[in-house]
């Protein structure tokens, strides 16, 4: 992910969880991403106004695009691994793959979310107000962030991982926290590290204040067992988590009609420069045998004498 991607808000439009489980799922199920776009672009035809990129609708698409059909950098890894086990998973764990997909293609989304988790361990509620004071001093005070702030925390609500509180502009934490174990939490926990692009502490990732939705439960054994993550020992008692960066493969290049034809020869007799300029053959040690076999032939030097 760029510097650029990264100080990125993007998190403009009221996302449903409907919308998110429906991308997803189409992609589980072996579609295509650009099958998928036309998919969801006809399924959001007259819930959100407009036809073109530029309208709600366009931009909506263009949120649900980067979490799941074309996600930046090293989340498309992220997103392909959480294809393989979403279509077996319920409605909660379904949450907590989208939350990781959300935290490892939006920073904007780790550090709102992250906001809300600390005031709600503290207070149980926190204010829209309060909420946009705190991201205003990371983020700066963007025209497009406070209605940011504002659609993230509606679409928290849409999702269950917040409600309304008594007065308006007020949220309140969920009433219970959804448990998380196996290869879910492990995802989510690599969402997170996408994100910091550096390793953690065990300890700050399952208690990260951007999964105040969730209680993560990974099994310490296997998470060492990851291919993805590397957990190590730092001191007495902590456990620091790694991200491994995906290497990708390049099939060499398929050679050219001129360089087969290259290759084909090149078993032939080799040449060289004489004097002159001109190519001339190597001899090979068989070509050499029959040379001095003839210079020693005594009835071709007879002949040659006569």
């Amino acid at each position: 992910m760029t510097n650029i991607e990264r100080r990125t808000i993007g998190l403009d439009r009221l996302i449903h969880i409907e919308w998110l489980d429906a991308t997803a799922g189409r992609l589980a199920a072996g579609d295509s991403p650009e099958d998928a776009r036309k998919f969801v672009w006809e399924l959001l035809e007259g819930v959100v106004a407009g036809k073109t990129a530029q309208s709600a609708r366009g931009k909506t698409l263009t949120v649900l695009a980067r979490v799941w059909l074309k996600p930046p950098g090293e989340a498309l890894d992220v997103r392909n691994r959480v294809l393989r086990l979403i279509g077996s998973c319920s409605a909660d764990e379904r949450l907590a793959l989208h939350w990781a997909m959300f935290a490892a293609a939006y920073p904007f989304f780790v550090d709102v979310a992250g906001a809300v988790g600390k005031v709600l361990s503290l207070n149980g509620e926190i204010a829209l107000s309060q909420l946009t004071r705190r991201i205003v001093e990371v983020w700066g005070d963007r025209s497009t962030l406070r209605p940011a702030v504002q659609r993230l925390m509606r679409s928290m609500i849409q999702w269950g991982a917040l409600s309304d509180g008594p007065k308006p502009g007020i949220y309140l934490a969920p009433p219970k926290r959804i448990v998380v174990t196996g290869s879910v939490a492990e995802l989510l926990i690599e969402g997170f590290l996408v994100t910091a692009q550096a390793g953690l502490p065990l300890s700050q990732l399952v208690s990260h204040p951007a999964a105040f939705p969730f209680e993560i439960r990974p099994d310490l054994a296997a998470l060492r067992r990851n291919e993805r993550l590397r957990v190590h020992r730092q001191g007495d008692q902590t456990d620091i988590v790694e991200r491994l960066r995906s290497q990708t493969v390049v099939p060499p290049p398929a050679a050219t009609p001129k360089k087969q034809e290259l290759l084909a020869t090149s078993a032939g007799p080799k040449k060289r420069t004489n004097s002159k300029g001109r190519g001339a053959e190597v001899s090979t040690p068989a070509r050499k045998t029959r040379k001095r076999a003839k210079q020693q032939d005594p009835s071709r030097q007879l002949t040659m004498h006569r």
